[in-house]
Formats: structure tokens, C-alpha cells, sequence
């Protein structure tokens, strides 16, 4: 009798801790990793408010990452910006509108440029081999130096990148591609001074 009651107690105590253990487990899956080390395409809509707050600026358009520090931005609307395209890589910046074209070396851009800080966060959180996110109840938030990157939680894909001074983008249609159009590769080429035969890397 002594021996049934000791065996009972074990398996109560075994189911008790495989329950628990399994809870425990599932409590500290972390989701899988996003991926931004890849060549992928998304659109933006950016909003940025005056000093005043009484008075916004919304940009719109699509993003395109070819490679590390390699981008490309177009932007749709407001209609005092559309048609604006700007090339982005180690060299330096072509921003082209209509038959206007104005080029900047990499030493000359400026720091705070809106385009650059956009690209500079994606490709910081794209050099990282774990990102480590945080759970804010709807999103898995990424904190960078001054910026916060947030992720869908379900897919993985960026959702919401926020500056530290108030200035946000939102992020949809982000699609990941392994190939560049051959357009896009040979004027990325061109502008960073590489032979048209040869194709950068992707990282």
C-alpha cells in the first residue's frame, strides 16, 4: 500500500512539473528574428511636427535597400516633392527632380538629414546578428541610440520607426527581394563609381 502511495505522489509531482515546465517554456519563447540583412522594398508615410506642434509635415513614397548603406527613396506625395528620387550609398547622395540634379559626397551630407537617419536604422539593426525586442502588448520593440524600431509580432516585419525628437515613419508593403531591377543596379553602380559589370554584393 505504502509502495502504491509512493508512486501516486511521484506521478502527481511528475505531472505537476511537466505542466508547469511546459508553461514556463512557452513563457520564454522569444519570436523569431527579424530580417533586415537582405535586399527588401517598403513604403513609408512620414509625419514630423513644427516646433510649435500646431503644424505638421506628412512625406510619402517607397524605400528600396539594394545592400548595406546602399538605398534609393522616392517620394509620392506632397506634390511640392513628388517625383524627388534620392540615391543613396558610401560615396555620397543624388537627389534628382525632374531635369534637376544635385549631388553631395559622403563627407558633405548632413548628419541630420531625414533620408540618411532612416537608412542609418535600418542598416544598425541590420548589422546586429540578434536584436534584442521588447514586448510592449502589441509590438516587439526594438530601442537603438535614437530610435525606436517596432515589429509586428506575428510576422516579424517593421511596423513603426520613431525618432527621438517626435518624428515617425510608418513602415507597409515591406516586401524582401533577393534580385535588384537592372536599372536600379546600374545607376547604384554608376553613382558609386563601380564598373557596370559588376555587381555589389548583397550582404
Amino acid at each position: 500500500m505504502s509502495s502504491q502511495i509512493r508512486i501516486s505522489v511521484l506521478l502527481i509531482a511528475f505531472s505537476i512539473i511537466l505542466f508547469t515546465g511546459c508553461k514556463s517554456i512557452k513563457d520564454t519563447i522569444i519570436p523569431r528574428q527579424p530580417k533586415l540583412d537582405q535586399p527588401f522594398s517598403c513604403t513609408f508615410e512620414l509625419t514630423a511636427f513644427a516646433d510649435d506642434r500646431d503644424s505638421k509635415m506628412v512625406v510619402s513614397g517607397d524605400i528600396t535597400r539594394y545592400g548595406t548603406g546602399i538605398w534609393e527613396m522616392n517620394i509620392a506625395s506632397p506634390d511640392t516633392m513628388k517625383g524627388l528620387n534620392i540615391k543613396y550609398n558610401e560615396g555620397g547622395a543624388t537627389a534628382s527632380l525632374g531635369s534637376l540634379t544635385l549631388e553631395i559626397e559622403s563627407g558633405k551630407l548632413n548628419e541630420a538629414a531625414m533620408f540618411k537617419r532612416i537608412f542609418d536604422a535600418f542598416d544598425s539593426c541590420a548589422a546586429l546578428h540578434d536584436i534584442e525586442l521588447f514586448d510592449d502588448g502589441e509590438a516587439a520593440v526594438y530601442n537603438g541610440a535614437d530610435f525606436t524600431l517596432a515589429f509586428d509580432k506575428a510576422t516579424m516585419l517593421p511596423t513603426l520607426l520613431t525618432f527621438s525628437d517626435g518624428i515617425t515613419v510608418n513602415i507597409s508593403s515591406f516586401c524582401g527581394f533577393t534580385e535588384q531591377t537592372p536599372e536600379a543596379s546600374e545607376s547604384i553602380r554608376q553613382s558609386d563609381g563601380m564598373p557596370t559589370d559588376e555587381v555589389p554584393a548583397n550582404e
